[in-house]
């Protein structure tokens, strides 16, 4: 899933530059260096510079996601050293393994995955209004619609936030059975 976005923002973003340098490379053969500085028509610039921001939003996007799952994990780990005395008492009191993974980390995975929702959502409006209300029609061939945009980007970042949020909890339920509820080698 994210090779397969990783590929499409390198080959988008190397399409786009080479075809920059070469539309570059035509007017300066075409077009006088005096006529040149006193042209008013910067619509070629305009939508490598839309493409090259659209590249750099996806860009962006990957080293948010991937700085989210470094502070997640860093956070669970925090969360996990300061509170061993206290789960070691919820322990001692009884407590299931289910119920004290709960206890430990569902507000933490919620809070996550109902904040990345709702950011999420926030770009995928602001893009929806920016590309059809602020951009014109010319330089819209070159975007990637709205309703690609989340089903294919937006869409895609919200699951692997619900699976990774899926697999902490998993991964936090079995540190918790490995290191609370073992007794003499069997699991109580």
């Amino acid at each position: 899933m994210f090779i397969n976005l990783w590929i499409t923002v390198f080959v988008r973003l190397y399409f786009y530059v080479y075809l920059f340098k070469k539309s570059q490379e035509k007017d300066a053969q075409n077009i006088s260096p005096i006529f040149h500085l006193f042209n008013n028509d910067t619509s070629e610039e305009l939508i490598f510079l839309l493409a090259m921001l659209e590249v750099s939003l996806l860009v962006l996007i990957i080293a948010l996601f991937l700085f989210f799952i470094f502070y997640i994990v860093m956070q669970l780990k925090r969360r996990f050293l300061l509170s061993q005395q206290e789960l070691q008492i919820k322990t001692s009191l009884g407590c299931s393994p289910l119920q004290l993974t709960k206890e430990f980390c569902l507000k933490l995975l919620t809070g996550t995955w109902i904040g990345s929702g709702i950011g999420i959502s926030i770009t995928s409006i602001s893009y929806f209004y920016l590309y059809d209300f602020l951009i014109d029609t010319r330089a819209q061939v070159f975007l990637i619609t709205p309703f690609n945009f989340f089903l294919f980007y937006d869409l895609k970042l919200f699951l692997g936030v619900l699976i990774f949020c899926g697999i902490q909890f998993i991964f936090v339920y079995q540190k918790v059975i490995s290191k609370y509820f073992k007794i003499g080698g069997r699991y109580v």
